[in-house]
């Protein structure tokens, strides 16, 4: 029992790191979950036609951090859904006609923690999956330092302090970055302890987590601390060949995310995507590394005071007063060696982030480019709390300070304090900030400007009492010090949302449910302010399992795009003149286009005077039409048009002449002689997101059309029996189906 008790007193800053995580979670034991669910009630409609807790307009805490909801959160339920249907989650009907779901890598299909919802209620296990980013971060830097043999309270500050990074907190209710980012720590302790079972499932993990490029960064930092450790500490050739075939065993096992990954990528418009590279917000500003001193610089978007470049999340790199100035203690003054790795990565990185000859020039490797170099903060918070690991390892080791007993943090404490005079001298130089297109508001500036002055005073003024005295009493205040300054930082910036809240009915949407679950119809907002869509946001629709045409993606299908460019620019059939960015939102109800895809519910904040669409229903702003000429989902046709080129089929579905009701347009000869019959019959019998079984009857040989997006991965079976899948009108599928009554089944696969 004494040796139990004395182990559990030796991990004590383990558990007071735990428990600092569950206290950050506090408002759960309220009933309250880490989504930001308050935004999709106070922003969008039909959400916003009816009153949430007495409210006419809900109040939200943070507009800027709306993708949690509008990507991530439905994206990890579909998946789920579909595991729990005994269905490997390939296919998502509900958005842009279809498009594969586990290809698209922020869905995190294959990633181990998804266990969580498999065995917990869906919205309890999104808050678990949510809080153990911060808690496995904590846990794995903790072991990581300690086997670098830091002293326990170090351990804890650092761990503490890299769970809570800007980085880390500006992301976490995305979920997936986060996951994919705490693995590090464990990478780095497998290598340095030559586990390479742990080797493999943390690195593993990193990659199926949910983010490709954060996905990249810990693997090549992996790849350059592995370097390191050959070079420096001269690990053996056989110990190096291990980590080769762990790496290859990773490849093999993530293959199912990075095969069908890489070929959603070739079909996808992701490079008409790309911002424009030569755009500040595209690297991280200079003027924001005053984030690293105060993360409210440029204030705050949950107070809605945010001034700077572009969006808050992308740039705050703050590590905690106490960490910034432990690092560059640990840069000038510790000992251990390693520290010049993370010297070095820091810089690297830092270099990278921010626009320079050399940034640009990485911007041209391929794969690489596509990748917003301001993400980069990533690594340099991690660099800098190791510093600050090795920073904090110094000051604490005894006889480290001699006879220069004040000098190393007088230097540490100036530095610092220098740092703080140049934010404040930029408050006096409105130009720098002009030239960025910027309207400034040094008023919010100096006031943030206050607080971390005063917690800079009062670290440096624990740790010259500390050094003075020894007292370790003076350790804790330090301790409490760190954990008001980033739980102040992260919890301004943090939504937590009652449970029901999150993805609550309407009376819109239980009217929409209604007439599409006999039938697949689609439904769709329009909204001619499309910067905004304040109406059936993209993606809002899939928890409700209603299908849209629009969505939001940043690896759509470059074929949908171009159809839904020409849908709504008709008179412009130069196809490289039709890309979209990420978000895809159809608005032109007036095109035979928007009718070809099945859109049978069209939902707009104003009134529409329109001779095919007839007024059914209305709350609160909301109202509903039906499209009287909407195509069914599919059809039977018994004429064709062969297209040689993509431009030549564009030019076809522009043609009024041609009626699309009764001619299909193809871009490969079946070699078929149609007629039309006397009589016909078509029944979808069943519409699930990987199988739809549709029965046909005609009297003579048909072109079945089903206005789903075209993707390699379908299969069609005609009474079991495989046929071919024709690309039909641009961007949908169409099989040839023999005369007589027979059952046609499309499947999906992963690959």
């Amino acid at each position: 029992m004494k040796r139990l008790s004395k182990k559990l007193y030796q991990y004590r800053y383990l558990f007071i790191l735990g428990l600092a995580v569950v206290i950050f979670f506090y408002p759960v034991i309220k009933g309250k979950y880490p989504i930001p669910a308050d935004a999709l009630l106070g922003m969008y409609h039909p959400w916003r036609d009816q009153a949430w807790d007495g409210f006419v307009r809900f109040p939200f805490k943070n507009f800027l951090i709306t993708d949690p909801v509008r990507q991530i959160y439905p994206y990890k339920q579909l998946v789920i859904n579909q595991w729990k249907a005994g269905q490997v989650p390939s296919w998502n009907p509900y958005i842009l006609a279809g498009m594969p779901l586990a290809a698209s890598w922020q869905a995190g299909a294959f990633y181990p923690f998804n266990l969580v919802f498999l065995v917990l209620p869906f919205k309890l296990a999104w808050t678990v999956f949510i809080g153990l980013q911060p808690f496995l971060a904590a846990l794995f830097m903790f072991f990581y330092l300690k086997n670098q043999r830091f002293k326990q309270l170090n351990c804890w500050l650092i761990a503490l302090s890299w769970a809570f990074s800007g980085f880390m907190m500006a992301w976490l209710t995305w979920g997936n970055i986060g996951h994919t980012a705490l693995w590090l720590p464990l990478i780095l302790l497998s290598i340095d302890k030559k586990r390479y079972s742990v080797f493999i499932f943390a690195l593993a993990s990193a990659i199926l987590a949910g983010h490709t490029q954060v996905a990249f960064y810990v693997s090549i930092f992996s790849i350059l601390y592995l370097g390191f450790n050959v070079f420096v500490k001269k690990i053996s050739s056989k110990t190096l060949i291990r980590f080769v075939l762990s790496g290859l065993i990773v490849a093999c096992l993530t293959l199912p995310q990075w095969g069908p990954s890489l070929k959603l990528a070739q079909l996808s418009g992701r490079q008409s995507d790309l911002p424009n590279k030569g755009k500040l917000d595209w690297f991280l500003p200079g003027v924001h590394l005053t984030q690293l001193i105060a993360p409210d610089f440029f204030g705050n978007p949950a107070t809605q005071n945010y001034w700077g470049v572009w969006n808050y999340a992308e740039f705050v790199s703050y590590i905690g007063i106490a960490g910034l100035l432990l690092a560059i203690y640990g840069l000038f003054f510790s000992q251990d060696k390693n520290r010049h790795f993370f010297s070095l990565t820091a810089l690297l990185t830092l270099i990278l982030a921010t626009s320079n000859p050399i940034s640009r020039l990485f911007l041209n490797v391929p794969f690489v480019g596509t990748f917003q170099p301001s993400r980069f903060v990533y690594l340099l918070d991690f660099s800098l709390l190791l510093l600050a690991g090795y920073g904090f390892q110094a000051f604490l080791t005894k006889g480290s300070v001699k006879k220069l007993f004040p000098f190393k943090l007088v230097f540490s404490g100036i530095i610092c304090c220098l740092l703080f005079v140049l934010a404040f001298f930029l408050t006096l130089k409105p130009g720098i900030f002009q030239a960025l297109n910027l309207e400034p508001n040094f008023l919010v500036s100096r006031r943030n400007l206050v607080l971390p002055t005063g917690l800079l005073l009062a670290v440096l003024a624990a740790l010259f009492a500390y050094q003075l005295t020894k007292k370790r009493f003076i350790l804790v205040g330090l301790m409490f010090l760190v954990v008001f300054d980033l739980f102040r930082f992260t919890h301004k910036f943090t939504p937590f949302v009652r449970a029901e809240l999150i993805f609550p009915q309407t009376k819109t949407l239980d009217f929409l449910q209604q007439q599409t679950v006999n039938y697949p119809w689609r439904v769709a907002g329009v909204d001619y302010l499309t910067n905004q869509k304040r109406i059936f946001a993209p993606n809002l629709n899939m928890p409700y399992k209603l299908a849209t045409p629009d969505g939001y993606e940043p690896l759509y299908l470059k074929r949908y795009g171009e159809f839904i460019g020409l849908l709504e620019w008709g008179d412009q059939v130069n196809l490289a003149n039709l890309a979209f960015n990420r978000i895809i939102i159809p608005n032109n109800y007036n095109s035979r286009l928007f009718d070809l895809l099945g859109v049978k519910y069209i939902l707009s904040l104003q009134d529409i005077d329109s001779p095919k669409l007839k007024p059914i229903s209305q709350a609160g702003e909301t109202r509903i039409y039906e499209n009287t000429q909407s195509f069914p989902r599919a059809f039977l046709v018994y004429d064709y048009q062969v297209a040689d080129s993509k431009q030549a089929a564009a030019e076809f579905l522009l043609d009024e002449n041609i009626d699309l009701r009764k001619t299909v347009i193809l871009e490969q000869n079946p070699g078929l002689q149609l007629e039309m019959p006397a009589e016909e019959k078509l029944e979808i019998v069943s519409y699930k997101a990987n199988q739809v079984l549709i029965k046909t009857e005609s009297e003579t040989k048909a072109l079945l059309i089903l206005t789903d997006s075209y993707y390699p991965t379908w299969q069609a079976l005609i009474d079991g029996q495989t046929t071919e899948i024709f690309m039909a009108d641009y961007t949908f599928r169409a099989v040839v189906v023999p005369a007589g009554s027979h059952e046609i089944e499309f499947k999906n696969q992963l690959f």
